[in-house]
């Protein structure tokens, strides 16, 4: 191909193609430069192509995507997501219908199979490319109806139009979206989800709500200071407020729905991500004079302390025989209220005797599962079991030992967080001297073990011995020599060679003789 090089003629075949009278959009498809000529801005393939005609037979071709198996609705999906800005400007703006035409991908009914999946990817792709390149129009159209919202909706089990759906919220950082968030929130998204995680539903819908959701929490993350968010907006306020904490509350405690173990999982992993993400760690100063930089957790710890009993009657529950995975999240959440840190920020801001007295429970929480419940002690009590059960022959390590240590290091970020409040209340009630030496010697070397890389080899004695006895080669063998070291990116990664070099060479295969010393 000549014209790679600059020696190509002033027509190429793709224009003398398009001069001819009725040409079919698959002779232009079929054309092998397509792709390079539309990237070259060939002004007659773009004003072909920006047709309204051409654009439905493109995503007509779109519809037919089957995987690789098909050239042409690959390289029609392509054109769709060329980026070419009269191509896009055609779509989103002359011609409503065809954009509606794709958009209604969106009605084809959700399905497990790959073909699916192919296809959500590239209208992910191609939607992507309309709403950077013209988000005030492609916004207009979104909110035109709420039926757009509800076909996004139905389709949240695809990775890829859940990725379309939080994009359309990561948009209200830009000036000219603001607004689309108040728009999800008046078309009931938050509600929507937050009803996926009844335990009559499956564990399918479970986890995707808890994702949706817990992704919206990032992008509000409102106490990292130097990460991008949208601040305090009205999807994580519902989400805070006190009916969907009850909501929530009332899923995780209906005991007889088949779906309750699903249901505390995901609930209390959403209800973790929203205490880390609008809640700011010990050694973190956020800043006081802008009111909208964390979300007021009043609601979230009032509705959870006044659930704390049908909760603990969940961890003691004597019927089981094992601890289970919905235990363990209740500990997990218990952990991370132990360390719920802007307290003292939140119990200045006046906000009522009601929300101070649930502060004033959040201390009290904390300091019952530490003192009654002799927290500490059974810790190391654990952890001396476990080092009795590996000193003996074919001795393993207790399966929940790593929820103990992550436990543990909890309870040390308590501890110096609150040394006056929390230490002050228990130090005459649990044996602080055994605790500070299990902390100094197990739980560092536990750490410290845990930390290793895996995969690497201990040398021993007889890895030693066989260095010094086994000859690798002999130096009476000419043609056999050692090898050069393989360079895995130089000569196995095919991006990190050009067109014309081919990724092996023989002679770099090939023994290269040494000298022997």
């Amino acid at each position: 191909m000549f014209w790679r090089f600059g020696f190509n003629s002033n027509s190429s075949a793709i224009t003398t193609l398009l001069e001819k009278k009725d040409v079919k959009l698959e002779e232009v498809l079929a054309d092998p430069d397509i792709i390079h000529e539309l990237k070259s801005n060939n002004t007659k393939l773009i004003t072909y192509l920006s047709k309204r005609e051409s654009l439905l037979d493109l995503v007509s071709l779109f519809f037919s995507l089957e995987g690789d198996r098909h050239k042409l609705p690959l390289i029609a999906c392509e054109i769709l997501a060329s980026e070419i800005p009269q191509i896009t400007d055609a779509i989103v703006i002359d011609h409503r219908d065809v954009l509606q035409a794709f958009w209604n991908f969106l009605n084809v009914p959700y399905s497990p199979e790959p073909t699916y999946a192919f296809q959500s990817s590239y209208f992910l792709k191609i939607i992507t490319v309309f709403i950077t390149k013209r988000t005030n129009d492609m916004l207009c159209f979104v909110k035109s109806s709420p039926y757009h919202l509800d076909k996004i909706l139905s389709h949240l089990q695809d990775a890829s139009i859940m990725e379309l759906l939080l994009s359309l919220v990561r948009l209200e950082e830009l000036p000219e979206a603001k607004g689309i968030v108040q728009w999800l929130y008046e078309h009931e998204l938050l509600i929507n989800l937050v009803h996926r995680l009844d335990p009559h539903l499956d564990s399918e819908e479970h986890q995707i709500a808890q994702q949706c959701l817990s992704e919206i929490v990032k992008i509000s993350q409102t106490s990292l200071v130097d990460s991008p968010s949208i601040r305090v907006n009205p999807l994580i306020t519902q989400l805070t407020s006190k009916d969907m904490i009850e909501t929530m509350m009332r899923y995780m405690l209906d005991r007889q729905a088949p779906g309750y173990t699903s249901t505390i999982m995901h609930c209390v992993s959403l209800l973790i991500d929203m205490i880390r993400h609008n809640n700011s760690d010990l050694d973190q100063q956020t800043p006081q004079n802008e009111p909208d930089f964390f979300v007021s957790l009043s609601d979230l710890l009032q509705v959870i302390t006044a659930h704390i009993e049908p909760l603990n009657q969940i961890l003691l529950d004597r019927d089981r025989k094992t601890v289970g995975l919905d235990r363990l999240k209740i500990c997990e959440l218990y952990a991370e209220l132990l360390h719920c840190s802007n307290m003292s920020s939140l119990q200045s801001e006046h906000i009522g005797d009601d929300f101070k007295s649930a502060c004033h429970q959040h201390q009290v929480i904390s300091i019952m599962i530490v003192k009654q419940a002799k927290l500490t002690d059974r810790i190391v009590d654990t952890q001396e079991e476990n080092d009795r059960v590996c000193a003996e022959p074919k001795g393993t390590r207790l399966g929940h030992m790593g929820y103990l240590t992550c436990i543990a290091d909890e309870i040390i970020r308590l501890f110096e967080g609150y040394p006056e409040s929390v230490l002050g209340a228990i130090k005459d009630t649990i044996d602080l001297d055994r605790w500070y030496a299990y902390c100094d010697h197990q739980l560092k070397e536990t750490k410290a073990r845990d930390s290793i890389p895996l995969g690497q080899h201990a040398q021993t004695p007889h890895d030693e011995k066989l260095e010094d006895d086994v000859v690798i080669y002999d130096a009476s063998w000419p043609n056999i020599q050692p090898f050069e070291p393989v360079s895995v990116k130089k000569d196995l990664d095919p991006f990190s060679v050009t067109e014309d070099e081919t990724i092996y060479k023989k002679e770099e295969i090939t023994a290269i003789p040494t000298s022997n010393a």
